[in-house]
């Protein structure tokens, strides 16, 4: 699911397909840790409640880590029963894309999300005894100076809540198909690649 390039599919493995997966890793490369990678997988509930109790009850003697949106932390999604069930099969950290202390550039970018959502999930993070790795980016088309300061100084509180914390700023990237790569094009600020390859050259790669 992606709501910037208005991709509304998305396709997931059965908790019954990851739970045999896992215990195929565990068997094979005596596996201790394992980072989930997918944008969305706590969007179904019920899914990772299968798993997680899958891990627990075939005695997985792992941790686990992955990524999560700020606005699933709340009642009936990833509350505090699920939490206490993920953290039992467990996982030790989520990563977090915050993205902005600025609410006008989180609106701009479409990330659907709240500042206060923000400092919600990193509560309960700090909680339920899981390390949040945050990402911030800048550069976004119109930010300000004070919109960059909106997000320092929501980087300071939420350290100030989880001294743990790990956060990492990032520069604005054009995706394809992505309202704000669009407008770029249309200005003429932004070429956008024709091709796979082209996005693999020199100049592309070092934009960023």
């Amino acid at each position: 699911i992606n709501t910037v390039t208005k991709n509304k599919k998305y396709r997931k493995k059965s908790a019954k397909k990851v739970i045999e997966e896992v215990r195929a890793l565990i068997k094979k490369y005596d596996l201790t840790h394992l980072r989930i990678i997918d944008d969305n997988f706590f969007w179904d509930r019920e899914r990772v409640k299968e798993i997680c109790e899958g891990f627990i009850k075939n005695n997985f003697c792992i941790t686990w880590d992955a990524e999560c949106r700020a606005d699933y932390f709340s009642e009936g999604h990833l509350d505090d029963k699920l939490l206490e069930l993920c953290t039992k099969s467990g996982l030790i950290e989520l990563t977090l894309g915050c993205e902005s202390g600025s609410q006008r550039i989180l609106d701009l970018m479409r990330k659907d999300i709240k500042v206060e959502q923000i400092i919600n999930c990193v509560k309960q993070c700090y909680k339920h005894k899981i390390i949040p790795r945050c990402s911030f980016m800048v550069g976004i088309p119109s930010e300000s100076k004070d919109d960059i300061l909106l997000s320092a100084k929501l980087i300071n509180r939420l350290r100030e809540i989880e001294p743990e914390m790990a956060y990492g700023v990032a520069t604005f990237r054009p995706y394809p198909r992505s309202e704000l790569c669009d407008d770029l094009v249309k200005k003429g600020i932004f070429r956008e690649p024709k091709t796979l390859r082209e996005w693999a050259t020199k100049r592309y790669v070092e934009y960023y």
